[in-house]
């Protein structure tokens, strides 16, 4: 908005005398920003008239109301993006945690995940830290530890293969990143939970 405000500001001192050459020059500005709109599939909001917006831009005759109806069309296709952008996000986020959840079982890797979800590995990072204020080994360690306890409640399964069967294949580091998240180590759970 800033930008455009510059821009509409230098044009109107530019061609005081002719709203015509105005309107000219922002012509352009307002087919990139709809063309914008419609690279981003934003054809469905009512209030943006992907069709007709041209005929109302055309028929504006007065300064300030086409600065006005400019900055509207701004706001709302910028909106929009950014509404579009977040939900992608999410789904991103909400897909590689799904896609966690399934396989904390193997021994997965942020490149794995990155790749289940069509990204690449240093913006799945940024965008999963970002997103869940974790990075992606401690979201790992978090899906496995909850599982471990899990199964240690249950009973029916040694420490060694709980270890296993969460995806870590040393018991020993297990048993130290458990004591770590929850301040027990893996027997001494199993014996509180019984």
């Amino acid at each position: 908005l800033k930008i455009f405000f510059d821009i509409f500001d230098w044009l109107a001192d530019e061609y005081s005398n002719s709203l015509q050459e105005i309107k000219i020059n922002l012509i352009e500005l307002v087919v990139l920003l709809h063309r914008l709109a419609w690279d981003y599939k934003i054809d469905d909001n009512e209030f943006l008239n992907q069709k007709g917006y041209l005929e109302e831009f055309l028929v504006i005759e007065e300064l300030s109301e086409l600065k006005l109806w400019c900055r509207e069309r701004i706001k709302i296709i910028t909106e929009a993006i950014n509404y579009k952008n977040k939900n992608k996000v999410s789904s991103i986020i909400l897909k590689a945690k799904e896609y966690i959840d399934k396989n904390y079982e193997h021994e997965i890797t942020l490149m794995d995940v990155a790749k289940a979800v069509n990204v690449s590995p240093q913006y799945f990072s940024k965008l999963f830290k970002d997103e869940t204020n974790k990075n992606f080994i401690e979201y790992l360690t978090s899906v496995r530890i909850k599982k471990a306890k899990e199964f240690l409640e249950a009973g029916e399964l040694s420490v060694k293969e709980i270890c296993y069967k969460i995806g870590y294949g040393d018991p020993n580091y297990f048993s130290r990143i458990f004591k770590k998240i929850t301040g027990y180590t893996p027997s001494e759970y199993k014996e509180i939970r019984h």
